[in-house]
């Protein structure tokens, strides 16, 4: 075999394993709900991980409309249920009050300029004590309007204090969630047939336009699968550990699906230019006698 047939070869028989290695398994991860699963290519494309998350988190299914209903369950306790009810407390030693202050006793309270406080049975009622610094003198009186104004007006020739109202500041938005491609994953068999299609006729053309028009084809087809299979694998690989790829699902590592894929592209596309750049074989013809 001449090694511009079998350049040719290697070139079908690699895209021919990048479109089956589209169905093996690519990824293995985790999906919430179902646990550790693996996927190929085609499960990724079809957006399989959202599938099995949703049949997961289904209710289940309801009893039959014949079905007697579930009798109800008995409560925990014995006995008549009572509502609780609300118990006075007072403090140890104290003597419940037995009357209530009239109105006149409390608008006499109430209008006492220093107000002491109620006991009520034995309960004394909190005041509010000021609170001071230590060793300061507690004020008598409380500065006048006057007071407050020459304190909030600047003096002359001194530094005015300004307190500037803080700037809001703008909360960052956060970069979307990467996630692992879909439409694109479906051009990597179409790219594998397509290689292995263009490279098994080529011999049939005799026309230059058709001859350069599968050279430029086939090239096309090998860069496009092995990008887009790179694209998953790079994807994969710089993810953080707690990530969502596979939308639901965390992706952890890449199987050999994705490896064999890269190898066929990248060995089909060598031949492929590998081929090109040797001289097609001409076909001696002996003449009649």
């Amino acid at each position: 075999m001449r090694l511009y047939d079998a350049t040719r070869t290697i070139a079908v028989v690699a895209g021919l394993l990048g479109a089956v290695m589209f169905y093996q398994p690519w990824v293995s991860g985790t999906v919430p709900g179902v646990g550790a699963v693996k996927f190929s290519a085609d499960d990724l494309a079809n957006g399989r991980a959202r599938t099995i998350a949703d049949i997961a988190s289904a209710p289940p299914p309801r009893a039959p409309s014949g079905a007697a209903p579930a009798a109800p369950a008995a409560p925990a306790t014995g006995g008549a249920p009572s509502l609780p009810t609300r118990v006075p407390t007072f403090a140890p030693g104290a003597v419940a009050p037995t009357t209530m202050p009239s109105a006149a006793e409390r608008t006499v309270a109430a209008g006492n300029a220093t107000p002491t406080p109620m006991a009520v049975g034995g309960m004394t009622l909190p005041t509010r004590v000021p609170t001071f610094a230590p060793g300061a003198v507690a004020p008598t009186t409380m500065p006048s309007a006057a007071e407050r104004t020459a304190l909030a007006t600047p003096i002359a020739g001194g530094n005015a204090l300004v307190v500037a109202s803080p700037t809001p500041v703008p909360a960052a938005t956060p970069p979307p969630p990467a996630k692992l491609p879909k439409l694109t994953l479906f051009a990597i068999p179409l790219a594998g047939l397509g290689i292995a299609v263009f490279m098994a006729i080529h011999s049939r053309h005799s026309n230059s336009r058709d001859i350069i028009f599968s050279k430029g084809w086939t090239i096309l087809l090998g860069l496009v699968g092995m990008l887009s299979t790179w694209n998953v694998i790079s994807t994969i690989s710089g993810a953080p550990a707690p990530n969502n790829l596979m939308d639901p699902g965390e992706t952890r590592d890449l199987l050999w699906g994705a490896w064999a894929t890269l190898a066929a592209f990248a060995v089909g596309t060598a031949a492929i230019a590998t081929s090109w750049a040797l001289p097609p074989v001409k076909k001696v013809t002996s003449p009649l006698p």
